[in-house]
């Protein structure tokens, strides 16, 4: 989102299952890879690599399920 008040800033909170933030770190990871296009700012990009790689175990919270059969696809074999 672009400001147009410069004496603000504008944050945004998402919120990703495992598997979601696994989907978008091997994305940020793969751009990474491929090479930063020209549009894209390097240091923001560096800034977004940083936050979808290096996660930390306290910005992670536990849900209790509803069912049995909600997280089923999630069960480790």
């Amino acid at each position: 989102m672009k400001n147009r008040n410069k004496d603000v800033e504008w944050t945004r909170t998402i919120q990703f299952s495992d598997k979601q933030q696994s989907v978008v770190a091997d994305i940020v990871l793969f751009i990474n890879d491929l090479g930063l296009p020209d549009h894209i700012d390097e240091t923001t990009f560096d800034e977004v690599l940083e936050i979808v790689c290096d996660d930390s175990p306290f910005e992670w919270t536990v849900s209790k399920l509803d069912s049995l059969s909600e997280g089923k696809d999630n069960e480790l074999h």
